[in-house]
């Protein structure tokens, strides 16, 4: 598996990025979130990145209503219309700042909330200038957990130039193991996401099913990294809001979580 040491030499260090991607439905936020929940225990500096619009990742971790990047990137895109070239440039400079503002602190991890984005139009440049500023932040990470919209634009285009492992979510179904089939060919038609690993992740397993998830997952042209099993822990806090991270490690779906931590070697 691919660490910092690993990178192009010369390179600024990155935290190791891990993404979490899968049709709508499937569980991909609640599982970011025990993710967090499992690393936070291990010592290491973790980033947990919302780039999903609706912050569903930035609710279940229990943050409310912080500064996100889309509204950073409103704020440079306002300034830059009113063409002044000094303001642009001090503006600019001053990024990395906000950046730092909207950075919310919690009990073993950090996080970094991408928005919703008003402004309409491509807006290349400041998109890029956002890019290269948390790619700078990542330094100071060991590892980044990234919930992802469904689709795969925000991380190449808005988030990062790569990622290193890409975790595809599935629900039992078959209409979900063929999406996630033609989601891992679409990374892989697209090099400059360049993904270091792509696996399968199973969630809500129903017990003793009896399916061999490892052929399905095959069958997809994927490996399978793990299943959660149906827990009815998790759905109760779910069903009264309560906060994953208080899910105890015991539970069926964090003795899952651990299992898929365990084979990509991060615990």
């Amino acid at each position: 598996m691919q660490n910092k040491a690993d990178r192009t030499p010369g390179a600024q260090p990155q935290a190791l990025s891990i993404a979490l991607c899968g049709k709508g439905g499937v569980g991909k936020t609640a599982l970011s979130t025990l993710m967090v929940h499992g690393l936070r225990r291990t010592g290491k500096k973790i980033l947990a990145v919302d780039a999903d619009p609706a912050m569903g990742l930035t609710l279940a971790l229990g943050a409310e209503r912080p500064k996100t990047i889309g509204q950073i990137r409103e704020h440079v895109i306002q300034v830059a219309r009113k063409r002044d070239t000094r303001e642009t440039e001090r503006v600019a400079d001053m990024v990395d700042y906000y950046l730092l503002e909207a950075l919310v602190e919690k009990e073993g991890f950090s996080l970094l909330a991408m928005g919703r984005t008003e402004v309409l139009g491509c807006y290349c440049p400041v998109n890029s200038l956002l890019r290269a500023a948390v790619e700078a932040l990542s330094a100071s990470f060991d590892l980044m957990v990234l919930d992802a919209e469904a689709g795969l634009e925000q991380i190449n285009r808005k988030v990062l130039r790569r990622v290193d492992i890409l975790l595809v979510v599935s629900d039992p179904s078959a209409r979900g193991f063929h999406t996630a089939g033609a989601m891992q060919e679409l990374v892989r038609s697209q090099p400059e996401l360049r993904p270091g690993r792509i696996g399968l992740v199973v969630n809500r397993c129903p017990a003793d099913s009896g399916e061999d998830w490892e052929k399905n997952a095959r069958e997809q042209g994927l490996e399978l990294l793990g299943t959660i099993p149906e827990d009815p822990a998790l759905r109760e806090m779910d069903r009264t809001g309560e906060s994953l991270l208080a899910l105890p490690a015991e539970s069926k779906a964090m003795v899952g979580i651990r299992g898929v931590l365990n084979r990509l070697e991060l615990v």
